[in-house]
């Protein structure tokens, strides 16, 4: 199978589009979120697996989930129409990727990213912030960071923000140092 988040893309995109046109990215998030959660149960992922569940009845399923969830009241036939096309094509497993990569769609065209910073040790909420208020000057965009205590980085930080990693640990820089030695 295709890697997995060449498999979401085109619907993440897709529904972006659609809730873009619609005015309605919150709703669709709320959705995403939702079906998320619920597909990767552990009895879902067995309905999932099973041979005699079609891709109707799992349908019927999912959108059943989320009226309930989420309260809807009115016709939502474009969530029950997305995840049909999802089941036609046995796409429905890939939700949770759908739903990080819609997310990261929302949030650049709000001009938002988020990201985690790894550091040796914790950081205050003033030093977070800093780091935040530095990186939304670089990038020219809201930043929000989870931070993650991993003692074996020695010390500095390590930020990762989608693909953009920007590695100031003193591990890095020992390993560096190592290489130009060696080399």
């Amino acid at each position: 199978m295709k890697d997995l988040q060449t498999v979401a893309r085109p619907y993440a995109k897709a529904l972006f589009e659609l809730a873009l046109k619609h005015q309605s990215l919150k709703e669709w998030s709320d959705v995403l979120t939702v079906l998320t959660a619920t597909v990767e149960d552990v009895q879902m992922q067995k309905l999932l697996a099973h041979p005699e569940v079609t891709g109707q009845m799992l349908v019927e399923i999912l959108f059943d989930v989320v009226e309930r969830i989420l309260s809807l009241k009115k016709d939502n036939q474009l969530i029950k129409d997305a995840l049909l096309v999802l089941a036609d094509h046995h796409r429905l497993a890939v939700i949770p990727e759908v739903s990080r990569q819609y997310e990261a769609l929302k949030n650049e065209n709000a001009k938002m990213c988020s990201g985690t910073v790894f550091t040796s040790i914790q950081l205050d909420q003033k030093q977070m912030q800093r780091l935040e208020a530095g990186l939304q000057k670089k990038l020219n965009k809201t930043v929000h960071l989870n931070q993650v205590v991993q003692p074996a980085l020695l010390g500095g930080a390590r930020v990762q923000i989608g693909d953009m990693v920007i590695d100031g640990t003193l591990r890095a820089r020992l390993q560096r140092l190592s290489h130009s030695l060696l080399a």
